[in-house]
């Protein structure tokens, strides 16, 4: 245990590096400037102040964050996300729904003579030339309609679109730039994915999402 002489050497010798150190870099020391790097907050305060954590959908899927809905192509994955939207619409809130997987023809069907939620649907414009299809772009589109809309809930069908080639680093920015609109947007994201065949008995997993390993180990688990 350092004594007390020992003690104050230490402060001194910080102070000191401290000091030297914001003559070198004044801007990180300057709230104009730069200076705000974290914010500052009592966890007292902090949980005090917390609204609690909204249910968008049966204990599932909450506000502020991103789970995913995944399972074999044609089982109603689109069915059941089309329900969960439903759903939340007709509790007041918006939602809009980019379709990156199904076409007009292929929806208008599923629901003539029924009741209509009044979901926005977004389907990507592939004949306009001008528009990227490079996950960067993508993301970019839709987190400037969701902005535009005031929209802070969307579902996106399915995932695996805002992908490209599939390579661990295009995975990884895609999930990470969709966590970070949950963390900082408080946007609500729910992503549809495919699954690989699995026997009628076996309980999906997450381990068996198609595509790269790093969708698995990233996504929250919600079959």
């Amino acid at each position: 245990m350092a004594t007390s002489k020992q003690k104050n050497t230490i402060s001194n010798v910080f102070r000191y590096r401290s000091l030297e150190e914001e003559n070198e870099n004044p801007a990180l020391y300057r709230k104009n400037e730069g200076g705000n790097i974290f914010n500052s907050k009592c966890l007292h305060t902090m949980v005090n102040e917390t609204q609690p954590t909204i249910d968008l959908w049966h204990g599932l899927w909450h506000q502020g964050e991103m789970a995913c809905l995944f399972g074999e192509p044609n089982v109603g994955k689109t069915i059941l996300a089309m329900k969960i939207a439903a759903d939340i619409v007709r509790r007041g809130e918006s939602v809009l729904y980019f379709d990156f997987e199904n076409a007009e023809h292929q929806l208008i069907p599923r629901y003539q003579g029924k009741e209509i939620p009044f979901i926005d649907i977004l389907t990507f414009n592939y004949k306009n030339h001008y528009l990227k299809t490079d996950n960067h772009s993508l993301l970019d589109y839709i987190k400037r309609a969701a902005l535009l809309r005031e929209t802070h809930i969307i579902i996106i069908d399915d995932i695996t679109h805002l992908f490209g080639i599939g390579n661990p680093a295009d995975v990884r920015h895609v999930l990470n730039t969709l966590r970070s609109w949950t963390k900082h947007l408080r946007m609500s994201i729910l992503v549809l994915a495919h699954s690989v065949k699995k026997r009628m008995n076996q309980i999906a997993t997450i381990e068996q999402l198609a595509g790269s390993f790093e969708c698995a180990l990233s996504l929250p688990e919600k079959s």
